[in-house]
């Protein structure tokens, strides 16, 4: 996906965050704790969107097996926390990878896993390696912010 698909493909993105803000107590959702998950081209578009200027507020971004459409895409100052997962049997661990020592760089707050095996598109298939439990980690790591189960007390300050 390439420039005038891509620009589309996250202007649909940041409408669909903005929807969701919008109906957020409707919907019974709380409006601090709303992010976005995305897996290979949807990880790219996760990233992408968390990388515009008109996203409104996001908790977290989580692209899975995934970064950004363009790999010298420069880092806004401030961006959400950032989970990323891949497996290193991926072809596209490298942009994973490079895309976090970017994060790191600019002493973004995030968190990678890279798991033994699951190759490309592991999701939640149980395939019997590391990368099953790759839904607990995201997990565990949304409630250490607060942002699923009730606050911590860290957080809710």
């Amino acid at each position: 996906m390439r420039g005038e698909e891509a620009k589309l493909a996250v202007a649909d993105g940041v409408q669909a965050l903005k929807l969701v803000r919008a109906h957020a107590a409707e919907w019974r959702i709380h409006p601090e704790r709303i992010g976005m998950i995305g897996f290979s081209a949807g990880a790219a578009l996760t990233t992408q969107v968390m990388l515009e200027a008109n996203t409104p507020g996001l908790a977290f971004a989580a692209p899975i097996y995934g970064g950004p459409l363009d790999p010298d895409a420069v880092l806004p100052a401030r961006l959400p926390p950032v989970f990323l997962a891949v497996a290193q049997d991926d072809f596209v661990r490298g942009n994973v990878l490079r895309f976090s020592e970017a994060l790191q760089k600019g002493k973004h707050d995030h968190e990678l896993h890279v798991f033994t095996s699951g190759g490309h598109g592991f999701g939640l298939i149980r395939q019997g390696t590391t990368s099953d439990h790759w839904i607990d980690e995201l997990y565990w790591w949304l409630e250490a912010r607060g942002i699923v189960g009730s606050p911590s007390p860290a957080t809710s300050q």
